[in-house]
């Protein structure tokens, strides 16, 4: 709240109707200098924190896939492609670093939009709940397009599954294919899975 407060404070010295004095701008402007210091230096701090423990929680989970897959019998090694299993570790387990640094903001954002609130409420009246309810508007369609995303992200992980599993049938037959040199039909047939 102090960087808000501050920049209003700085920006109204410059009107031309102002009461604020040269010694009050130049106190909002070391506390406009101040809070950006303090926030550069608690934020990276708990980002780093953050990715630290977002980046374990990921080792984690891929020793967790890694050991299931070694204790797999083999109706179920039948069932599962390698391509999954890659698809996995290499692109599902990225998600940990972003949606771990991201998922306090579920507590803190109506915490934020309230306070904002009252201090928009506080300079322009009732026109504050105009604009913040503008904002909340836009809720609905995030979750819409978040839903999208992840139907999209479902369906690009299902072709990324068939053509590593592919691509894992070919290199281990890749002997076979170059004794009867099928090396043109099968580099068509990778093209088409790209």
């Amino acid at each position: 709240a102090i960087m808000p407060l501050s920049v209003g404070g700085f920006v109204s010295y410059f009107e031309s109707t102002s009461d604020v004095s040269d010694k009050q701008a130049y106190m909002y402007a070391g506390l406009l200098i101040m809070s950006i210091v303090v926030d550069v230096f608690i934020n990276h701090s708990a980002s780093m924190g953050l990715m630290h423990t977002s980046m374990k929680m990921g080792v984690a989970c891929s020793t967790a896939i890694y050991r299931k897959s070694l204790k797999l019998s083999q109706k179920a090694l039948g069932e599962t492609t390698v391509g999954h299993i890659i698809n996995l570790l290499s692109n599902d387990i990225g998600n940990f670093d972003y949606s771990f640094i991201l998922f306090h903001y579920i507590w803190v954002a109506p915490i934020q939009a309230m306070v904002g609130t009252y201090l928009l409420y506080r300079i322009i009246g009732v026109a504050a709940f105009s604009g913040i309810s503008f904002i909340l508007i836009f809720i609905p369609l995030q979750i819409y397009f978040g839903h999208k995303r992840s139907q999209l992200r479902w369906e690009t992980s299902l072709k990324t599954d068939e053509r590593v599993n592919l691509m894992n049938q070919i290199l281990n037959a890749i002997q076979v294919i170059k004794m009867y040199t099928w090396e043109k039909p099968f580099a068509k047939l990778i093209s088409v899975a790209r």
